[in-house]
């Protein structure tokens, strides 16, 4: 049949039309076949570094929630514990006295006037950390015991004050119950230095939060 002639229903036929598929690029070819080897590489690697940090993270909480030594214990609570002892941010005084750690989900309160803690650091669950520091001249850990009892006396309050050793010093500890909080102080001497050390949690929860709050103390350091 010949182009363009007419079929008995009046249509016209057409010839049929050539179509050259386009000539695949060898070079083209190569990239396609290597690019993808290349994402699954660093898709891979992302996904062993999530597990490693997966792991690390998992690792971190079963060590906390043993250091709390309680059969059911906060997770709230543990994770406030693994902030504390995984920070690597440090508050350092602005005298360049001492630092402490501090982790992001605690604020900090410098000295701002006289009678003022050096620093006050409070975090999650009403956790407050406080540091002062004060010149005794000499005397020594009986100069700081002095210091204590004129206070009590000033106060009228009887502590129990329990001879202690904190950071290889000998210290004195206290724990006092005031109002709807527990404050546990510890007091020592270094030189000249008095350094006082209180942290305080509300009555009802201070046992639970204890193991946070003595981590927050264990990371004072003295600059030398």
């Amino acid at each position: 049949m010949t182009e363009g002639s007419l079929q008995p229903g009046g249509g016209t036929v057409r010839p049929p039309r050539t179509v050259r598929a386009p000539r695949t690029s060898t070079r083209n070819k190569r990239k396609r076949t290597r690019w993808p080897w290349i994402r699954l590489s660093i898709m891979g690697f992302a996904g062993l570094a999530m597990l490693a940090l997966t792991t690390d993270l998992v690792t971190f909480r079963l060590k906390a929630s043993k250091k709390m030594n309680r059969t059911e214990s906060s997770p709230l609570v543990v994770d406030a514990l693994i902030d504390v002892e995984t920070t690597t941010n440090r508050y350092a005084d602005f005298a360049g006295r001492f630092s402490i750690a501090r982790p992001t989900t605690w604020a900090v309160y410098p000295f701002k006037q006289e009678g003022d803690y050096d620093v006050t650091l409070r975090g999650p669950h009403q956790m407050e950390i406080d540091i002062m520091t004060m010149p005794i001249g000499t005397g020594g850990l009986a100069a700081v015991r002095a210091v204590l009892d004129k206070k009590e006396e000033e106060l009228r309050v009887v502590t129990n004050v329990e001879e202690i050793e904190f950071q290889g010093r000998p210290a004195f500890h206290r724990r006092v119950p005031l109002g709807t909080i527990t404050v546990e102080a510890i007091d020592f001497a270094e030189d000249s230095l008095h350094v006082h050390l209180a942290a305080s949690a509300p009555r009802g929860s201070f046992d639970d939060l204890l193991p946070v709050l003595h981590a927050m103390m264990d990371s004072f350091r003295l600059s030398r």
